[in-house]
């Protein structure tokens, strides 16, 4: 049993052929001489092995090779070979000869291998939607058809079964440079533990390189299944006001975004607009095969703020008190969104807001964000990173603004301490230093700004309690450092 996670594409070196009664591949195939492959609808002209009708068999794809039998819960290759052992051995006795011999009648040797692909615990009845159609029919007046033939018969590129899965859709394609391959689309809804898929009577090898083989005498069926996921590497419910933000956490990467808002991959919750939007990622690799993958994201209505006021940030409900300073709106509390995880682990680009945490107290715990983790590995200024909607990680100008409003940075420090009178309320948590050690705890405490300084460094700015000035450093990124957020 192999299961499906998202798309299978197949591709195949054998071409496709149904192994029909020579008279009806005769009658029938020669009229299509000419016309592209196509899945031919079964109006009563394909037959069993005893020459009886195959109502199983909803639609066919036929050529020199192999053909494909779409039935209502699978489909079958039928692999064939036809070889004339006794044409060749007549030939090669009267090759050089002359003479005229009269040449005996040779019957063919057919071989043949049939695979059977069943969906497990699929709709049994699933709508099937034909498209595409030629734009003309064929008429069969064949072995096992009634007297007056199966006529008007129409052969289609594309068959899509709907629901064969709750929101899970299997599409059968002709792709114009690979030919036949076969999609299984996960739509919105759609659970992907559903899909269970059966091989039947190949031999199955896995490669190196991911392809599917599967094995018989007749000849090798390759499937590339290309896989794609979407773990979401960004806000999953936002606001209309908050920043533009780069999409990630597609895999495997060079894959395109789309959905409601979503522009060069870049996703703008203004444009987007309030509701639930579903952003799809699409990966094609070097075989022409395609995967998609799904996530969605909520955008809500800006909620109106009055600066002194809680803010509740909506993707996790944490409540931050903020303070207005001058022309600013600050948070006037540490930001503590995201994941605590183990102080000996480097935070990492994994889809997962990740921090260190640390107690100053049984009560009174300090958040901790290497820089790149904070700005979501996104090095524009200003951005967003890891603060909520409508805020963003400030930069050295908007501390410089900060600062000058006690006097400079000269004097800002002890304003801005939980000792002073701005209402800012910069607590001594220290720092962890290098991602090594611990340093500083009730002496000083350290923030960052979104201004990088070279590829290693970015600027950040130190209080501490005995130096009324506040000291700027290009810090390694590496430092973990307290974080404070402003208000677009």
């Amino acid at each position: 049993m192999k299961r499906i996670v998202l798309f299978i594409c197949l591709l195949t070196s054998i071409f496709i052929l149904f192994v029909f009664p020579e008279s009806l591949a005769s009658n029938a195939f020669s009229r299509q001489s000419g016309n592209p492959a196509s899945f031919v609808e079964n109006k009563g002209q394909i037959i069993d092995q005893n020459s009886k009708p195959n109502p199983a068999v909803l639609y066919l794809l036929n050529n020199p090779g192999m053909n494909v039998q779409l039935r209502k819960t699978g489909f079958s290759y039928d692999l064939y070979r036809v070889s004339n052992q006794l044409e060749g051995n007549r030939q090669k006795a009267i090759g050089n000869s002359s003479s005229h011999v009269p040449r005996p009648m040779s019957q063919p040797s057919i071989n043949y291998h049939r695979i059977d692909i069943d969906l497990e615990n699929s709709n049994p009845n699933p709508t099937i939607i034909p498209s595409e159609p030629s734009s003309d029919y064929l008429n069969y007046y064949t072995t096992g058809t009634p007297e007056k033939g199966a006529t008007f018969v129409r052969s289609y590129q594309k068959i899509v079964y709907k629901n064969i899965y709750p929101s899970i859709d299997l599409e059968f394609l002709m792709d114009p440079v690979k030919g036949f391959k076969y999609n299984i689309v996960v739509r919105p809804g759609g659970n992907l533990e559903n899909v269970h898929i059966q091989i039947t009577d190949p031999e199955i090898n896995l490669s190196s390189d991911g392809q599917l083989k599967l094995l018989t005498a007749i000849g090798t069926i390759e499937e590339d299944i290309p896989f794609s996921t979407y773990k979401i590497d960004n806000d999953s419910v936002t606001t209309t006001n908050a920043q533009p933000f780069r999409l990630k956490g597609g895999i495997p990467l060079g894959g395109t975004y789309s959905g409601p808002g979503v522009t060069n991959g870049i996703f703008y919750p203004a444009i987007a607009g309030a509701g639930t939007h579903q952003i799809t990622y699409t990966y094609t690799n070097a075989a022409l095969c395609s995967a998609y993958a799904i996530v969605t994201i909520v955008t809500r209505n800006t909620l109106p703020l009055t600066c002194g006021n809680l803010l509740t940030d909506i993707r996790d409900n944490h409540a931050y008190p903020t303070i207005q300073i001058g022309s600013q709106c600050w948070l006037a509390s540490h930001l503590e969104f995201g994941t605590s995880i183990p102080e000996t682990q480097s935070q990492r680009d994994n889809c997962i807001a990740e921090k260190y945490s640390r107690y100053a107290s049984p009560v009174t715990r300090y958040d901790f964000y290497q820089w790149d983790e904070l700005m979501a590995y996104d090095e524009t200024l200003s951005t967003q990173g890891l603060c909520p909607p409508g805020w963003h990680v400030p930069t050295e100008a908007d501390w410089n603004t900060l600062f000058a409003t006690y006097i400079s940075n000269a004097f800002a420090a002890w304003p801005l301490l939980s000792s002073g009178y701005s209402g800012f309320n910069a607590t001594l948590s220290g720092t962890r230093h290098m991602n090594v050690t611990w340093d500083w705890s009730g002496f000083a405490t350290f923030f960052w700004s979104s201004t990088p300084h070279g590829a290693t460094k970015a600027w950040s700015h130190g209080l501490n309690g005995t130096d009324p000035s506040v000291s700027l450093y290009p810090a390694y990124r590496s430092n973990a450092f307290s974080v404070r957020c402003l208000k677009d």
